[in-house]
């Protein structure tokens, strides 16, 4: 009678450290961040950095584009267009980014819909600046924002619209 008893506290404190284990580990996962060096910007030049859990298309691998102003500003914008989800390249000879099924333009200051069927902007990321490094933070999408007074689905001017983003 006294093994049953000791084998029954065993197995009790070993689900407890099971549990234990098990909470740790799930609390353990990083926060998705991307952090990238002031040296490795350019004022004006937008740099793309491919990030994996985005997902592709037929092409290319989605990740987000770094803008960098000339005040030290930076905008880390996404590039999936907001219409069809399609790839948005840079191009560098139309100073603006382009979606690759739609063909709408977007500004790199800000990211607003220059042309098109883009009913609103590029959705974007917060940044943080430290002292030589910014951190974008991939956990939240803020909205672009909305190109007609009447849209939905999009941000309103200083007034973000922010989502889980998907994993």
């Amino acid at each position: 009678m006294l093994v049953i008893a000791a084998l029954a506290v065993a197995l009790v404190v070993g689900l407890g450290l099971v549990g234990v284990c098990v909470r740790a580990y799930v609390d353990s996962v990083p926060a998705r961040t991307i952090s990238v060096t002031r040296a490795e910007l350019i004022p004006g030049t937008p740099r793309f950095i491919p990030v994996t859990s985005f997902g592709a298309d037929d092409r290319n691998t989605h990740g987000i584009w770094i803008t960098l102003s000339a005040d030290g500003a930076t905008t880390a914008f996404s590039s999936r267009g907001p219409e069809r989800g399609c790839f948005v390249a840079y191009r560098a000879e139309q100073s603006a980014f382009r979606d690759g099924c739609t063909l709408a333009l977007y500004a790199p200051a800000d990211g607003s819909a220059l042309t098109g069927e883009a009913t609103r902007g590029l959705d974007t990321f917060r940044v943080t600046a430290g002292a030589t490094t910014y951190t974008i933070d991939l956990e939240r999408t803020l909205l672009g924002v909305c190109r007609d007074a009447a849209a939905s689905g999009c941000s309103r001017p200083g007034a973000p619209v922010e989502r889980q983003t998907p994993r």
